[in-house]
């Protein structure tokens, strides 16, 4: 009797505990987000076009995430306001280092600038608000979307590929240097070393890659790249939405969230002597090999890269007066940073597996990707 009741009252301070907890995390988050009441007036002046006299905090819902380099904190806040309610959201992230937040705000604000030099016809290509950076909490605070990645929305296919176009040649900007061939030309060998090769796929390889690295050499196509640029961190989307709508019953939310798209997580910049295709391969990489495995095609993937670029060159022409084929004269090496990212996760497969060979169908089937990438033209 004394034991069960041992394990009762072990249970209900254990759920007590739990409960002062989520109340203490409840409080923290309620007086970090109140320190950005003019944050919050802000983002209901967007949905009603007046400012609020005056604004409260009726509730506060989170989820946690772990984001690769630190702790994402996905805060839901309720307002009332002299204007109705209203719920926003708020992204608290916790970086990894000090360093980390000082570098991830400098690209955030850098990206900013980018987007709103463009013209108002283009005011749809966002990334969301820094609030607030403290390197020594390692704290970002960005103003949060409601919507859906690139892989989620229902909006229609070709739409959203020439959007996403444009967004990442706004990020790129006019720059055209020079690449650093060296450094990507070290990079695959690198990675090779890893895979499980056959004699005629290491001939093979370094015959394509040869051929790739010289139309890298014969360009202008150097440009900051963002370096992370894949599907889940491009979002269709609002950063606030009014409570009087029933957003629940609709089937796709791209009625509601087409008008913005918005790039996330600016951690990982990297300088103005890298190719922008590198960017444009990471986006397309993940969708070539599910399209490949699926069906042993690559057709529809084809597509959306030709749509994405008639958007990247939209941009491209406007703010740097060329386009593609002007600063890649011998062809683009699209084919080479698709391949690459298909070998890097190749190579992954095989660490995380330590020996367990079920992991070798799809070793082989981003490696026989990789090299017919390599070899034929994708575009």
């Amino acid at each position: 009797m004394d034991k069960e009741m041992t394990r009762q009252d072990e249970a209900w301070n254990g759920k007590a505990n739990e409960i002062r907890e989520k109340m203490r995390y409840t409080e923290l988050l309620t007086r970090i987000i109140s320190c950005f009441e003019d944050h919050l007036k802000t983002a209901v002046e967007k949905v009603t076009q007046l400012r609020p006299r005056f604004i409260t905090i009726n509730d506060i819902t989170s989820i946690r995430k772990m984001g690769r380099t630190g702790k994402i904190h996905l805060v839901s806040v309720n307002l009332g306001t002299d204007a109705g309610c209203f719920t926003t959201m708020i992204a608290l992230k916790i970086s990894s280092s000090p360093k980390k937040v000082i570098q991830e705000a400098e690209n955030s604000q850098m990206l900013t600038q980018r987007l709103e030099q463009l013209p108002a016809d283009f005011d749809y290509l966002k990334t969301p608000k820094l609030i607030h950076s403290d390197p020594e909490s390692r704290l970002l605070i960005y103003e949060g979307i409601f919507g859906q990645t690139y892989t989620e929305t229902k909006i229609e296919r070709t739409f959203k590929a020439k959007t996403v176009g444009k967004l990442l040649a706004a990020i790129h900007g006019s720059q055209t240097d020079r690449i650093d061939v060296d450094k990507y030309k070290g990079l695959m060998g690198l990675i090779l070393l890893d895979l499980p090769l056959t004699d005629q796929h290491k001939r093979d390889i370094a015959l394509a890659v040869d051929f790739h690295l010289s139309k890298m050499r014969n360009s202008i196509g150097g440009s900051l790249i963002f370096a992370d640029f894949h599907m889940d961190n491009v979002i269709f989307g609002q950063s606030i939405k009014h409570d009087d709508l029933d957003y629940s019953v609709l089937k796709d939310m791209s009625a509601v969230y087409k008008q913005n798209v918005y790039i996330i997580d600016p951690e990982y910049m990297y300088p103005g002597d890298s190719d922008r295709f590198e960017d444009i391969g990471t986006f397309f990489a993940y969708q070539c090999l599910q399209e490949f495995r699926q069906f042993g095609t690559i057709n529809e993937t084809r597509k959306d890269i030709l749509t994405f670029l008639l958007g990247y060159n939209q941009v491209l022409k406007l703010i740097a007066r060329k386009d593609l084929a002007d600063l890649y004269p011998h062809g683009v090496p699209i084919g080479f940073h698709m391949a690459y990212n298909l070998f890097l996760g190749a190579r992954e497969l095989i660490r995380k597996a330590q020996g367990d060979e079920k992991v070798l169908p799809e070793v082989e089937d981003r490696i026989l990707l990789g090299i017919q990438l390599l070899q034929n033209d994708i575009i």
